[in-house]
Order: C-alpha cells, then structure tokens, then sequence
C-alpha cells in the first residue's frame, strides 16, 4: 500500500511529533509499504542540537513542499 504521512514538523525540527512521524513512517516500511513523509522545508535550523542518538537516514521518501514558518502569536494582555 502507497502511504503518505502529511505534517507540519520533521527533522531538523526536534519534538514528540516528529519522533512519532518518523517511527510510524519507519514502522510502516519494515511492514511493507511504500512511505512518503510530506512537510514542508525549515527556513531556519532550530538552535537547539539533540545529542541523544543520532537519528538514522531515512530509507522512505521525504517530500518537502513550501516553507515551514513558525508562527508565534502573543497572549492577549502580556
């Protein structure tokens, strides 16, 4: 089955949802399927360096569409 996993966060971005991206994704391969991770492209790296586990290429493919841009909007009253 041809699979596509669309999200806005993927390496070099670093948190629980790009983890999970990349486990499902890898998952799904070993069981067979043809993978394609699509997200869009960081303009800037994060600051931020996981020194953890270096986190291994990628055997499915990566699309990356657009510019992923962070948004930040500011409380009301702060």
């Amino acid at each position: 089955m041809r699979i596509a996993i669309v999200t806005d966060f993927y390496y070099p971005s670093l948190g629980g949802i790009t983890e999970h991206v990349d486990g499902q994704a890898r998952g799904l391969q070993a069981r067979g399927h043809e993978v394609t991770v699509v997200t869009g492209r960081i303009l800037r790296t994060p600051p931020v360096q996981d020194d953890a586990m270096p986190v291994p290429e990628p055997t499915f493919e990566i699309a990356r569409l657009g510019s992923a841009v962070p948004m930040y909007v500011p409380l009301c009253g702060s």
